[in-house]
């Protein structure tokens, strides 16, 4: 059969550049109906020529692939299965560095030094990695520096490409998933083991900065790949989080079990700096494939391409996490800084005498076997509340906190109040014991602990909805509107930086004029043929359905990208609060201890 030749040319182009505005639209709802091409052509979608219902269907159902607000095709059966217990042993394995060494503060520092010593220690690395990872960048090579052959020799000279040529686009990846993973494997094992049979103070210091980076650096990396499976969410973020529960509980458990069964310190953490080596090959052999992200389907010739986030500037990384500072960070970081206040300041004073009396507190035999020596308070504080963090955590996974779609953070406040009065009480536990016995202390171990439950359910469904909301719900606009932004000043930065480099490095000047000729005679061919820019539609002639399109690529385009790497800075957050907290219960913990102290209490830092 003959074809007119207009019609003959738009038969000849690929499925996707046959597909107009409207179908980034309509989606693959409308698609799947392909039988009727009359429908589509009341839209402007269905041209004769432009092939038949199926291969319009087929296309449009690629297309509706990249849409942000599709809901797409979620793992099911066995995959969901592999996906679930993946990201639950990733949170584990991660994780249980730290709650081993927050367990075992006690016997690595003694009496030289307070508890939180060793948090300080360990989160004054995780700030770094934390504030470094997601938003620091690496400067251009100055035009001057070029000018040494040595440098010029080892540093190409990076041109960005502006525009997409047909079948010449590049796949990049924003993260590099298994450089970071085995990086943070490395990292564990050697940081653990100098920490475990090193004697010297400053080597145990860099054994905890190692461990430090290793847990850091793969918690935020697991919390960035859980967003990849947006249709799963539930399952990525909620048991991820439940694993990282669970860690705690698994590590302070264990710490407390093995030891109190006769294993010395050093065994037991020499022992988990091999566990985190298991991640390599659960992401390797058992994690299902990733979804094909929105970035990475096929773009229109001609079409601009848009700059990677890991390639703006720490400026406008920084204006793109801003929206979200009040409605995610705030919250987050306000609860582990009054979270921790009192896990590593408060209740490191909070000993009672031992043995508990018959008449003194209900079920004393249990509370003796709970608490055998004094040095076992502290170690079964951190392991019921990593037990409350752990159901804490895994709550999401069954229900929610109430504004996620609003991006409402009041019931996240709410959770912040209930720690803050947890706190107070604590505090005045710890201010009321005083004297050679326990009559004047307000109130029993039995509320203590109870106090310990409530807090780590609050920290840990705060933690949990957080990360939840962030990977399952709409981002706020201004977000967009500060990556477009941000886009805007990298093109007029990567643009000026081109013609300085062109007029500096005289070698390449020719060359690159050369190059540039030919990418834009490539580029007005296709123009020319009908395959760099889409023909003009309703949708385009309409500016307020129009918007409505751009709204959509931009979701497409964009949304993915995004939250991996705000998910990424809600960490600094947290961790900056972690920082704050430890400095913090230095001084409280001293402080409280004294005050005991000089009511002849002598309780704090006795290990007897």
């Amino acid at each position: 059969m003959s074809y007119p030749t207009h019609l003959s040319a738009d038969r000849d182009r690929p499925a996707h550049s046959r597909l107009t505005s409207s179908a980034y639209l309509l989606g693959s709802q409308h698609a799947r109906r392909g039988s009727d091409v009359s429908y589509h052509s009341s839209l402007g979608i269905g041209r004769p020529g432009g092939g038949d219902a199926k291969s319009l269907a087929d296309a449009a159902d690629g297309m509706a692939g990249i849409r942000g607000d599709d809901e797409g095709e979620p793992l099911v059966g066995q995959e969901a299965m592999r996906l679930g217990t993946s990201f639950f042993m990733f949170g584990m394995l991660i994780a249980m560095q730290f709650s081993v060494v927050t367990a075992a503060a006690g016997d690595l520092v003694g009496d030289k030094a307070p508890k939180s010593a060793v948090l300080t220690a360990y989160t004054l690395p995780s700030v770094m990695v934390r504030l470094l990872v997601p938003f620091a960048s690496v400067p251009p090579l100055k035009p001057t520096l070029r000018r040494i052959p040595l440098v010029r020799k080892l540093v190409p000279k990076r041109k960005a490409r502006s525009v997409i040529k047909q079948g010449k686009e590049v796949e990049e990846e924003e993260v590099n998933y298994p450089w970071r993973i085995g990086v943070c494997s490395v990292c564990s094992f050697l940081g653990l083991n100098l920490l475990a049979w090193s004697g010297n103070l400053f080597v145990r210091l860099v054994g905890i900065a190692l461990a430090s980076c290793s847990s850091n650096l793969g918690d935020l990396t697991f919390y960035q790949m859980s967003t990849r499976f947006k249709d799963n969410i539930t399952q990525s973020v909620g048991l991820y989080t439940s694993g990282g529960g669970a860690a705690g509980l698994a590590g302070a458990l264990t710490y407390t079990v093995l030891t109190q069964l006769g294993a010395s310190p050093s065994a037991v953490i020499s022992g988990t700096g091999l566990v985190p080596l298991v991640i390599l090959t659960i992401y390797n052999f058992w994690l299902p494939g990733f979804p094909k992200l929105p970035q990475k389907e096929e773009k229109k010739p001609g079409a601009r391409k848009e700059g990677m986030i890991k390639d703006l500037g720490t400026r406008a990384k920084l204006s793109i996490a801003r929206p979200i500072v009040a409605k995610y960070m705030l919250p987050l970081c306000t609860i582990f800084l009054v979270e921790l206040i009192n896990v590593q300041g408060v209740l490191a004073t909070v000993i009672f005498y031992l043995p508990f009396a018959e008449n003194q507190y209900a079920r004393p035999s249990l509370l003796n076997d709970l608490f055998p020596a004094r040095r076992s308070f502290y170690p079964v504080y951190q392991t019921l509340y990593q037990f409350a963090a752990f159901i804490g955590r895994s709550t999401i996974t069954v229900v929610r906190l109430p504004g996620g779609k609003r991006q409402d953070p009041t019931a996240l406040w709410a959770l912040v109040g209930v720690e803050v009065v947890i706190l107070l009480a604590q505090l005045r536990e710890s201010l009321s014991m005083n004297g050679p016995d326990d009559s004047n202390t307000l109130y029993g171990p039995w509320m203590v602990l109870t106090l310990v439950i409530a807090m780590g359910i609050c920290g840990g469904a705060e933690l949990g909805n957080t990360y939840y909301r962030m990977g399952r719900h709409a981002l706020p606009d201004p977000v967009f509107t500060a990556l477009a932004k941000a886009r805007k000043r990298k093109r007029i930065e990567d643009s000026a930086r081109e013609a300085l480099l062109d007029f500096s490095d005289d070698e390449d000047e020719i060359a690159a004029d050369e190059r540039e000729g030919e990418e834009e005679q490539e580029i007005l061919e296709e123009v020319e043929r009908g395959r760099g820019l889409p023909r003009p539609t309703r949708l385009t002639r309409n500016p307020s359905v129009m918007s409505l399109q751009i709204r959509e690529e931009r979701r497409a385009e964009d949304e993915a990208a995004l939250k991996e790497f705000l998910v990424s800075t809600i960490g600094s957050a947290d961790t900056l609060a972690i920082l704050l907290a430890s400095i913090v219960a230095m001084f409280v913990e001293p402080k409280l201890c004294g005050r005991q102290n000089d009511t002849g209490r002598y309780m704090c830092g006795s290990t007897a």
